[in-house]
């Protein structure tokens, strides 16, 4: 019995010793170990059809960070989507999606004819990769060599730019290794005519390997880090919209601070303008009482009022048969805007035929009435002063 225990134990351990060689009927080519860690055992297409991620074994690898949400995004897709087919042989995309949902990302694919291969929606490799290359906005394209060492993170400027020697500048990188071929040994031995053993086989079948309990903490593990990509995902939108919030409010509040700025400079010289008038007003009232003259004016005065009254007015603009159309409202009166001449003029209060005006444009006083000969002179004596 203790002979067939230590031959038995021999078997085992001789068993575990000796290299199992998978077999790979192809003969495919790996991807390098370096490569390997970064992806998951299978990538998909826009079908989502899975395959290998040895398809991307010796050429240099874009992984492109895009959703479909960012208009960003749907300007340089078409522009990656042109390079990557022309370079495909030595140059192959995969995508890292930033879209709301599975269906999203595969939608986007076939909407922007991207036929090369994805992550798995909310890997856990994903997330790994946005971590690795410190991903804060998107687009972003980081080109990676056979080898696994990173080319650039600045990929989106390359292709942008330089089109037609992106991938010639990258593969004169010093991080750019010539991909060596990792083949699956083909097995040397032949198969053997020896007869099957005659031993009979355990009734019962053993546990689940410990490995089988990691591998369920990991699946627990991708599901928190997927909800936890989904938390992410929903407080970068909520960031995105309370800074567009912010921007929107600290441009209304600057408006709003020029408005009230302009509306106390308007308020300080409409007093200084009604002052005035009313300087102006008690000197009239005390000529009127002594001069004859000036009650013919202030007749001259308000037929010229009734004039005014009756010419069309809509909303603050006045027409005037020789003037064209004139703007005025108790805010800014005596301030009248000509849009005939696109400048602002100002009424002097108690003129009439001629009515006198100040262009701030040609910094002169102008008649707007027929110039009797007698008052030219004054006309000409207040332009001066």
């Amino acid at each position: 019995m203790k002979l067939s225990q230590a031959l038995c134990r021999y078997s085992i351990a001789f068993f575990l010793a000796t290299p199992l060689f998978l077999v790979s009927a192809k003969g495919q080519s790996k991807l390098t170990p370096e490569m390997s860690e970064m992806l998951p055992a299978k990538v998909m297409d826009a079908e989502g059809d899975k395959f290998s991620r040895d398809v991307l074994s010796g050429k240099i690898v874009g992984f492109y960070f895009s959703a479909n949400w960012c208009p960003p995004c749907r300007s340089f897709s078409p522009k990656l989507v042109e390079f990557r087919n022309k370079n495909q042989k030595n140059f192959e995309i995969v995508y890292v999606s930033f879209d709301e949902s599975s269906a999203a990302q595969l939608n986007y694919m076939k909407k922007s004819n991207m036929k090369w291969y994805t992550l798995p929606y909310g890997s856990l490799e994903g997330n790994t990769l946005t971590q690795k290359y410190g991903i804060r906005g998107i687009p972003s394209l980081v080109i990676v060599s056979p080898n696994g060492k990173t080319i650039t993170t600045n990929g989106r400027g390359d292709v942008t730019s330089n089109p037609n020697g992106a991938l010639a500048s990258w593969m004169q990188s010093p991080n750019y290794e010539k991909p060596r071929d990792v083949v699956d040994k083909k097995p040397t031995n032949p198969k053997s005519t020896k007869p099957a053993p005659g031993n009979k086989l355990p009734n019962e079948i053993p546990g689940p390997p410990p490995g089988m309990v990691n591998e369920k903490e990991l699946k627990a593990l991708t599901e928190a880090n997927q909800e936890q990509a989904k938390l992410i995902e929903e407080l970068r939108s909520q960031n995105r919209e309370c800074s567009t919030e912010l921007g929107t409010a600290k441009a209304s509040n600057a408006e709003l601070a020029k408005e009230i700025e302009s509306l106390r400079k308007a308020i300080a010289s409409l007093r200084s303008e009604r002052d005035d008038f009313r300087q102006r007003h008690a000197k009239a009232s005390e000529e009127a009482a002594t001069c004859s003259g000036d009650l013919a004016k202030a007749r001259k005065e308000l037929e010229a009022v009734k004039q005014v009254s009756n010419t069309p007015f809509v909303n603050g603009w006045i027409y005037d048969p020789d003037q064209g159309w004139l703007f005025t409202n108790d805010n800014i009166y005596p301030t009248v805007y000509s849009s005939a001449t696109k400048s602002w003029h100002h009424y002097e209060p108690g003129s009439a035929k001629p009515r006198l005006f100040y262009s701030y444009k040609d910094e002169a006083w102008e008649a707007w009435d027929p110039i009797p000969d007698q008052d030219k002179g004054a006309l000409a004596k207040g332009t001066n002063n």
